[in-house]
């Protein structure tokens, strides 16, 4: 397929249709930074698409069966300490490499290692969801429920366990899910419970580092969370749109064409049909983080907020990709400087 469709959440009476050449046949991994992670079989690179800038990695040589579990951009790629992490299962094993010299690091997960981390030897050894907070990468480990830290320096890296136990999910459930997000200097987790077809629910916690407990969020009116299939990114929002915006946790289902909007402190779900005329034969519709040029935050103590910016904030956009992501000229388009969402 080669059109992709974008719906912009600040704007939902406007959608743009693109087809663009450096997305096609590739599978999307994430959005940070400004830039998409994205992969053909072993062959990684990233795109910015607002300066149409590539960035080709080395091709990884993976074992026949090893498979990527987790992918992690750690800062943008114009720090020259930036560099893409990955976590491999089948066997266990951590791959990054840095962006200034595109060469892979491959390191093995010993058993002890695992045990040291989960305190088990139940087989459930992969770690999952790499997230970086206030410079420190964090991860899952043992089936989502305990919390790690990883330090790599040059070639070395070191795993080390928080001690810290991860929110548990509600109920047993038809489906569950867990998203790490990291969100002005807060880590938030995120526990999605699927009950039926159509019944859900989803609570949002906030880590507290000293104690290192979780605390079920309430309220969180100048932020919004943006959940895809593997994926959670948050931004704050403007305070002219916190009523409309805010407080609310935005997420598709898998091959759905539907968007629904979780009020954190309502507990209601509200949903829309931004994209009715879609095709079904695709996975999931991914969100795009704003523009980094576009309007910035600075959250002063006191709780107040300014805007040092150009633009109303545009918090999510819906980039349906036909096959699984695209964006080209949206530099040279209306979408330039705005949130894109969904890459179909």
């Amino acid at each position: 397929m080669e059109n992709q469709t974008f719906y912009c959440l600040s704007q939902p009476s406007t959608k743009y249709v693109r087809s663009i050449l450096e997305l096609q046949n590739k599978r999307f991994w994430l959005s940070s930074h400004g830039w998409l992670v994205l992969s053909e079989k072993t062959q990684f690179h990233l795109w910015n698409p607002k300066s149409l800038e590539s960035i080709y990695l080395s091709p990884l040589d993976l074992q026949p069966r090893q498979h990527v579990e987790g992918i992690l951009l750690t800062s943008s790629p114009a720090n020259p300490g930036s560099f893409l992490l990955l976590f491999l299962a089948n066997p266990q094993s951590i791959a990054f490499c840095y962006i200034k010299d595109q060469r892979w690091t491959i390191r093995s997960c010993s058993k002890e290692e695992i045990n040291i981390i989960s305190g088990t030897d139940d087989g459930w050894r992969h770690f999952c969801l790499p997230i970086v907070c206030n410079g420190r990468i964090y991860a899952t480990a043992c089936c989502r429920r305990r919390l790690a830290e990883i330090e790599i320096f040059k070639q070395r890296l070191v795993i080390r366990s928080l001690h810290c136990q991860l929110p548990l999910f509600q109920s047993v459930c038809d489906h569950v899910k867990m998203y790490l997000v990291e969100s002005d200097g807060d880590l938030f987790a995120i526990n999605f419970e699927i009950h039926s077809r159509e019944a859900m629910n989803i609570d949002v916690f906030n880590l507290d580092f000293p104690t290192r407990k979780w605390n079920r969020v309430g309220s969180c009116p100048d932020r919004a969370f943006f959940l895809s299939n593997d994926e959670a990114i948050s931004c704050r929002i403007m305070i002219t749109d916190i009523e409309r915006m805010g407080n609310r946790v935005y997420f598709t289902r898998y091959q759905g064409t539907s968007l629904y909007s979780y009020h954190i402190e309502d507990k209601t779900i509200s949903m829309s049909s931004p994209c009715p005329d879609l095709s079904t034969s695709w996975s999931t519709p991914i969100w795009v983080l704003p523009d980094p040029e576009g309007t910035e935050y600075h959250h002063h103590p006191g709780g107040d907020q300014k805007e040092n910016g150009k633009k109303d904030i545009q918090v999510g956009a819906n980039g349906h990709c036909e096959t699984q992501e695209k964006l080209e000229e949206a530099n040279r388009t209306n979408l330039n400087g705005r949130i894109r969402k969904w890459i179909r």
